[in-house]
């Protein structure tokens, strides 16, 4: 428990959390300003400035960077200090590994995950909540087969805040453990931020297809306004073989530097 309230009390917990939290704000706000002036009926919701940011702009640009901020790069510090090594003593490779991945799982997925929430109480706190069925400019057109579409009239869309939420924070934490994997690896808190950023840009891009034709899931479709149920299915998978690969990559790493030093 220690460990993850300095985890969670940690200057780059917070720096990736207000850099994410300024980067939605970054779209949302300019937003929510200039609907000052289109009166109540075409002013947006809560909800859609809520969700608004997630796609574009800054958000999708530095997640990757924040989430291996979070966290990952204290293992640099572990490493340079000789504090690893200490544990390592104290523990085994697989137990420090284990708990190692945990924590950083949770702590860049909470710290991601919390950054959109707080801006979804803040949306809710200066705009009307989502009323379609009252506000034309209320509605958003989610496809019938879109697991969003019934959620819409549910609580003002909240259980909508909630799964992106619980998304961002699970992709969040997928992604940070590549983080961990390079920083075990190259112990440059640089590399540890730049080089999984660089992967994920890769990876999302058409590259993979231009290359192979084959198209793979984009980071962002778990929580994408065009979600179904296989879509879903189809994520979780990618995500959960990205997880097993860079996890692979950290233990092997561990035991590496329990050897060698």
């Amino acid at each position: 428990m220690k460990r993850f309230y300095h985890a969670l009390t940690s200057s780059g917990f917070w720096i990736a959390f207000g850099i994410m939290f300024l980067s939605f704000l970054g779209l949302s706000m300019p937003e929510w300003v200039a609907s000052r002036d289109w009166g109540v009926i075409g002013q947006p919701s809560a909800l859609q400035l809520s969700l608004m940011p997630i796609f574009f702009g800054g958000v999708s640009l530095l997640f990757p960077f924040c989430v291996c901020t979070a966290f990952a790069s204290t293992q640099v510090d572990e490493i340079r200090s000789g504090f690893m090594e200490l544990r390592l003593i104290r523990s085994n490779t697989m137990r420090y590994a284990i708990q190692q991945i945990t924590t950083n799982f949770i702590v860049s997925g909470l710290c991601v995950g919390s950054a959109f929430l707080a801006h979804a109480a803040l949306c809710h706190l200066i705009a009307l909540p989502s009323m379609p069925e009252i506000y034309g400019s209320h509605e958003i057109p989610f496809s019938e087969d879109c697991i969003y579409a019934p959620w819409l009239s549910c609580l003002h869309g909240l259980p909508i805040v909630l799964w992106v939420g619980f998304a961002i924070a699970l992709t969040g934490g997928v992604w940070s453990t590549l983080g961990l994997a390079v920083s075990i690896w190259i112990p440059d808190k640089w590399m540890t931020v730049s080089l999984p950023t660089f992967v994920y840009f890769v990876l999302n891009s058409r590259t993979i297809y231009l290359l192979t034709g084959i198209r793979i899931p984009y980071a962002a479709d778990l929580y994408n306004d065009a979600l179904t149920i296989s879509i879903v299915i189809q994520s979780l998978s990618y995500d959960a073989l990205l997880l097993l690969v860079f996890t692979l990559i950290y233990m092997i790493g561990v035991k590496w530097r329990a050897i060698y030093g």
